[in-house]
């Protein structure tokens, strides 16, 4: 078992599936407050 700073996350886990929804969710907010150009993302 590999230490949880060195997981990778995986879809199914329910935390990814928040955060993803919580992230996605605000960016609707924004979109249109800020346009396509004002909303920036890493990886």
């Amino acid at each position: 078992m590999q230490p949880l700073h060195r997981r990778q996350p995986t879809s199914s886990n329910p935390r990814v599936q928040r955060t993803r929804n919580r992230v996605l969710a605000i960016a609707r907010e924004l979109l249109p407050e800020v346009g396509a150009g004002g909303l920036t993302y890493a990886l």
